[in-house]
């Protein structure tokens, strides 16, 4: 971390200091703290403002490892863990959750399909408890095109049936 203090002996805080911290968190800078060695009110503003940068710290560490494991090391389980989440973040770490969540339901469900199917199994569907009503865009599409392609695997397979039937 690094400490913006100018001087060491100084206990109050320098509202340019605090303005140099703000602007450096406001860009991205989570490496950025106040002094610790203030006293009273100041102090209580350094400590909270580095507690502030130490939980988004915190938080975007979390989110880069669980985009990791998810989209490099494929484990579809995973997510932010909110338990030691602070108010502030926590709106943004469940929504980013619930992308995730929005994200892999429909392509698990397609996996799910396309398996049984390279299995032979073709009384497969989409699940009853998956709720594509909700579905737009893209992954309708994707919806959609699976449920087309059992359709048409169904019906090739009742053809060749048939004519195996008929010979």
């Amino acid at each position: 971390m690094s400490s913006l203090a100018s001087k060491k002996y100084e206990t109050s805080l320098d509202p340019e200091l605090l303005l140099k911290a703000l602007d450096k968190l406001m860009s991205g800078d989570l490496s950025v703290a106040l002094p610790t060695d203030l006293s009273g009110v100041d102090g209580k503003i350094a400590s909270v403002f580095n507690e502030l940068v130490d939980s988004g710290r915190s938080v975007a560490s979390e989110m880069e490892k669980v985009a990791e494991d998810i989209g490099r090391d494929g484990d579809f389980t995973v997510r932010v863990n909110t338990t030691h989440v602070p108010g502030l973040w926590k709106p943004s770490v469940n929504s980013f959750n619930n992308v995730l969540s929005d994200l892999i339901q429909p392509t698990q469900e397609m996996v799910r399909i396309i398996s049984a199917v390279a299995d032979g199994d073709l009384s497969q569907s989409i699940h009853p408890d998956f709720n594509h009503a909700h579905l737009k865009g893209e992954y309708l599409r994707m919806t959609n095109e699976v449920i087309r392609m059992l359709d048409n695997l169904n019906k090739c397979s009742d053809e060749i049936t048939r004519v195996i039937r008929d010979v």
